[in-house]
């Protein structure tokens, strides 16, 4: 009674929604609660105070207290809420509006503030303007959201006291070849037009690039007259109109007629929009599918990458449909718990057929809770180091800018690493930019005889990414920081003139082959690295190369030991292993000549025909050349320094060589192969059959092994300690009641109601590709059928049998006032029809514990089961015994979804 009065106390406060204003606040007091659930005072009040230190409600303590469902509040208002007290109704209200940030007309826009900025302040303009307005023609591609911008334009002028409330909106769609337009527009002697219904409102005629020659026409005279004549009388003109087009407006409408519309306005398409609202438009339509479908929606952080990077030809309308789409399928896969995963695989085929390798290529795939999903990660830390860069400037002209470039250098170069190792950056736009840039960088650079190392480049592209996708949030700081921007811009450039004159260079040069160059705080990046390097540069004793084989190897080991030493030592030359002999030592004779301050070289070579570099070096003139083979991380480590110490050519190349020596460890270890366990109560035939089943659904062979166990092997200990000496256990499957389930278990109830398929993806992901896992799920779900399961029977007629166990199932539902659901009635039916067979071939379970105290205990399920099994029994002709009757017991206790409690029975 205790725990149904607690749930009651619980479900009743969940069933009542808060309105905004707190008009129905009364509801949620402990004392109209106790009179609706018919309990005292006292006890309400404990289980409502206990309550809100679980976090389930929200507590207003004034007189009297009130309690709010806060699943209720958070999901109504689209809020998370921390505090769970309040001392006030006015304090919860304040904190509530803070939160929600209540929004009315326009501003229920996304993108309200940003990329719908100008067409809104045109539209107010145009509402404003006395005495009814100005005309408007909007116009923009399909699905760009016209309709609703005409809505809240309708709304914000009754809002602000513009158009009366009792007003219309009207919208009619003109079609081509329009022949009741003029009638509809001007009405009859009996029926009022359009225009006069509209009167003090919005008339918003759509599609008016089907608009007729004589439609123009009747439509700017009665905006040059301000009205029209009917019937002998004159009506004047004082509806507020806007003509909306889904094409350039200049290609359909004549001159004349443009000219009488003063406000023009064009909304951008998707693809125009700023990053962060197409951003917030998909986690919105997420959101709305959340609410409708009653559950809480966890989706593929890759699949709202797709959404977020494609192109949609009828933009919102279409992503829309698309996020239904994929929430209609999620759906239908997996219709049974409170949390839907939304998946790549769910997309709908034409997006699917579009997507490359690349976008398959996450290791581990993560889902975010749509409910409080956080956007603009990436944004955040790219501000971070802004901020970084501009709060760190030397604040008077006494602290050395060469102290401030060599800390901030440090800097960027973390940040650098981190962008190398965060899977965010793996979008395929930023890595084509990324290229460009390096192609850049080394072209102009080059030019001008100075270096930075490669890993700069990915944070170029990132900036310029932010730019080139309308980085809200990127672009407002930099705006606010003006001032400061182009003060560090000023002392860089005072510092390092001839720093300057490159960015400036390199952001022509980007320009021209990107139609983007560097902003200011991309140049003050640039003079950063600049400053840094060519400073190091000329205080090197020797002109330092890594050269080895392969698209990265140089660079990777360069970099990290420039990193660990402080100091920039190594340059890099990457061989890739299609690269002859003397095209790298080409290369490496003209960066040479750029560094003629130099009259010593290290180069640091792998292997191969690099070892003999010296004979392509022989028309070198003027400086010596130290060349030491097998570079690896701990020898250039070491040679670096010696070079920081100072260490002579000759002696340097001495030690690392004696110094360079390799050790071994011996690691035996036997790999084992996977392996999957099926097991079942009901004997080791149904653990073949369904051993059989999942060999069958497999799309190809794969290297696991498949083991049907016995169910007292499987209970043996040593046994099962044999079997992991060799195998690794993948999971087990089957049917166990009788026995505490293993942790990797997945039971047959499982496969036949296709619940955890994601668990077995994950599972055989390393042996199947993705198009085998789709074959396999599928396969998977057809052949572990409740008929196909049955299959293993081998006397009965398992379809008359099933039909004999359904019915014999049901009274005992009703006999025992409960249902049973999903897994545990799909198990039932199997384990059922199989212990009758056993009963038959007189092979029942004999071995089941404690059936004296079983039989003292449950005399009334006892009588139940003989009861609804009686014409089972008597049709096959046999007995169940109580060792049958236990362990249908504690097989059923086991349905925890909808069942009640144990005791119940």
């Amino acid at each position: 009674m205790t725990i149904s009065t607690k749930n009651e106390i619980l479900e009743y406060l969940l069933s009542k929604k808060v309105e905004l204003d707190l008009r129905n606040i009364e509801e949620f007091s402990a004392h109209i609660l106790s009179n609706e659930l018919h309990i005292s005072r006292s006890l309400a009040s404990q289980y409502l105070n206990g309550f809100v230190k679980e976090g389930l409600l929200v507590k207003i303590a004034t007189r009297p207290v009130y309690f709010l469902s806060r699943k209720n509040i958070e999901e109504q208002f689209q809020v998370q809420f921390k505090e769970s007290m309040f001392y006030s109704v006015e304090d919860f209200l304040d904190t509530l509006s803070k939160k929600t940030c209540i929004k009315r007309n326009f501003m229920k826009m996304i993108g309200y503030d940003t990329s719908l900025h100008t067409v809104i302040d045109q539209l107010k303009s145009a509402l404003k303007y006395p005495p009814n307005g100005l005309p408007v023609i909007l116009y923009g591609e399909k699905g760009s959201g016209k309709s609703l911008m005409c809505q809240k334009m309708f709304e914000y002028g009754q809002d602000a006291g513009i158009i009366p409330e009792q007003a219309l909106l009207q919208k009619y769609k003109v079609l081509e070849q329009d022949m009741q337009l003029a009638e509809q527009l001007l009405g009859t002697e009996i029926k009022k037009g359009l225009l006069e219904q509209c009167e003090g409102g919005i008339l918003y005629l759509t599609q008016a690039q089907n608009l007729s020659k004589h439609d123009q026409q009747l439509l700017m005279r009665i905006l040059e007259d301000g009205g029209f004549i009917r019937g002998g009388n004159r009506i004047t003109l004082r509806a507020r109109i806007i003509l909306s087009l889904d094409e350039d407006y200049q290609k359909y409408l004549d001159y004349d007629l443009i000219q009488c519309f003063p406000i023009i306005c064009r909304m951008p398409n998707l693809d125009e929009r700023y990053q962060d609202d197409k951003e917030e438009l998909i986690i919105h339509f997420f959101k709305l599918q959340s609410w409708k479908l009653g559950r809480y929606l966890f989706v593929s952080k890759n699949l709202i990458h797709i959404l977020l990077t494609r192109t949609y030809k009828r933009n919102i309308d279409e992503l829309k449909r698309t996020v239904e789409d994929v929430c209609a399928r999620a759906n239908s896969e997996e219709e049974t718990t409170e949390q839907l995963y939304i998946r790549m695989y769910q997309l709908p085929d034409s997006i699917l057929m579009d997507l490359g390798e690349q976008d398959y290529m996450e290791e581990q795939v993560e889902y975010v809770d749509i409910s409080s999903y956080k956007r603009n990660e990436e944004s955040r830390k790219l501000l971070e180091l802004f901020e970084t860069i501009l709060n760190r400037v030397p604040k008077d002209e006494a602290t050395s800018m060469i102290s401030y470039v060599k800390e901030l250098n440090g800097v960027l170069t973390q940040y650098c690493s981190a962008i190398a190792y965060n899977e965010k950056y793996t979008n395929q736009q930023i890595l084509a930019l990324e290229h460009t840039i390096r192609n850049i960088l080394n072209r102009v650079l080059t030019t001008y005889n100075v270096s930075i190392p490669y890993h700069c480049s990915p944070l170029f592209a990132a900036c310029i990414y932010g730019r080139q996708s309308h980085n809200r949030i990127l672009e407002e700081w930099k705006q606010e920081h003006a001032y400061e921007i182009s003060k560090c811009l000023s002392l860089l450039e005072k510092q390092y003139p001839q720093g300057y004159l490159i960015s400036e260079k390199l952001s022509y040069a980007l320009l021209a082959n990107l139609e983007l160059g560097f902003d200011d705080m991309e140049k003050i990046i640039l003079m950063i690295h600049l400053g840094f390097y060519h400073e190091h540069a000329h205080q090197n004793k020797y002109l330092s190369i890594i050269i080895a084989h392969g698209y990265s190897t140089a660079s990777s080991m360069a970099e990290a030991i420039n990193s660990l030493l402080g100091s920039y030592l190594f340059e890099a030359f990457d061989m890739p292993l299609d690269t002859s002999m003397p095209d790298i030592a080409d290369r490496l004779k003209r960066y040479i000549d750029r560094y003629t301050i130099k009259n010593d070289i290290l180069l640091l070579v792998d292997m191969g025909s690099l070892e003999h570099i010296d004979e392509q070096l022989t028309m070198i003139d003027n400086k010596n050349i130290g060349i030491i083979n097998n570079v690896s991380t701990r020898l250039a480590l070491d040679i670096g320094e010696s070079i920081l110490q100072g260490a002579d050519m000759e002696s340097l190349l001495r030690n690392a060589a004696e110094h360079s020596t390799s050790t071994y460890t011996l690691v035996e270890n036997k790999q084992k192969k996977d392996l999957i366990i099926f097991i079942s109560d009901n004997g080791i035939k149904m653990a073949n059959r369904m051993r059989e089943l999942f060999a069958d659904s497999l799309p190809k062979a794969i290297d696991i092994e498949m083991l049907s166990i016995d169910l007292l092997d499987f209970r043996n200990e040593d046994y099962m300690n044999e079997i992991a000496k060799e195998y690794d256990i993948l999971f087990v499957s089957g049917i166990c009641s009788s026995i505490d389930c293993p942790k990797q278990f997945i039971s047959l109830e499982d496969l036949i109601t296709s619940n955890q398929l994601d668990y077995l993806r994950t599972l055989l992901n390393k042996y199947l590709t993705i198009e085998d896992i789709d074959t396999f799920t599928r396969n998977l779900i057809h052949n572990f059928s409740l008929g196909n399961a049955l299959d293993t029977l081998s006397i009965l007629d398992a379809k008359k049998l099933l039909e004999f166990v359904e019915g014999a199932v049901n009274q005992m539902q009703l006999q025992l006032d409960r249902r049973f659901y999903g897994n545990t009635l799909a198990g039932l039916y199997i384990h059922l029809c199989c212990m009758i067979e056993r009963l038959v071939t007189k092979e029942p379970i004999t071995n089941h514990e404690g059936l004296q105290q079983f039989e003292k205990e449950n005399r009334k399920f006892i009588e139940i089961v003989r009861r609804s099994f009686t014409k089972v029994c008597s049709h096959y002709g046999v007995e169940l015994s109580m060792s049958e009757i236990s362990y249908l017991y504690d097989y059923i206790k086991e349905d925890k979804l909808h069942g009640t409690q144990e005791g119940d029975f």
